[in-house]
């Protein structure tokens, strides 16, 4: 008998993924902030918003450490929480013309590894809405093909996440038809 479904066991793993993410992000967003801030209050506000992601992260970080099982709940509150941290950043970073989008990528693409293809959909499907509305403000004359791309890279990032996590579902659970697949892309390699 088996202690996790298979469903809680790809969320367990994939948590470690999700953290990883985090981490990355918190380093990125930090150096970002430092590097060059535009005035003392936007890097007052940027700092905080990377230092309240690192809070929310530690806490799954010694979750994890302490191989204790995730509750789906906190681990989607704390994707939720990730996104309207980076909406924030882009938000004070001046909406359109703030380059600060580019973290919703690693966001995505984390929580597509980790969560079921549903659940992935309407994170993303929130973060287009969420990232539009913060964009809004400031988007130039023709920038709507910009947003549109920006949006399309958010769908390709889940997109690519859930295929791997769904192949890496596979592999893990060991389905015959993953080594019949693999073994002769092998062969052609060697």
């Amino acid at each position: 008998m088996r202690f996790f479904s298979p469903e809680r066991e790809d969320l367990s793993l994939g948590q470690s993924v999700i953290v990883a993410a985090r981490w990355l992000l918190v380093a990125a967003g930090l150096a970002l902030a430092l590097v060059a801030p535009a005035s003392p209050e936007l890097l007052r506000a940027q700092v905080v918003f990377v230092l309240l992601l690192a809070v929310c992260n530690f806490g799954l970080h010694a979750q994890i450490l302490r191989r204790q099982p995730t509750l789906a709940a906190i681990a989607y509150a704390a994707s939720a929480a990730d996104i309207a941290i980076i909406t924030a950043l882009v938000a004070v970073n001046g909406g359109y013309a703030s380059g600060l989008y580019v973290f919703y990528f690693p966001a995505i693409l984390a929580l597509a590894v980790a969560f079921p293809p549903a659940i992935t959909v309407a994170y993303v499907a929130a973060t287009i809405v969420l990232y539009l509305t913060v964009a809004a403000r400031g988007t130039p004359a023709g920038g709507e093909e910009q947003l549109l791309v920006r949006g399309l890279v958010l769908v390709a990032m889940a997109v690519c996440g859930t295929v791997y996590s769904g192949i890496e579902a596979k592999r893990r659970r060991g389905d015959p038809g993953m080594s019949r697949a693999i073994e002769p892309a092998a062969a052609e390699v060697s």
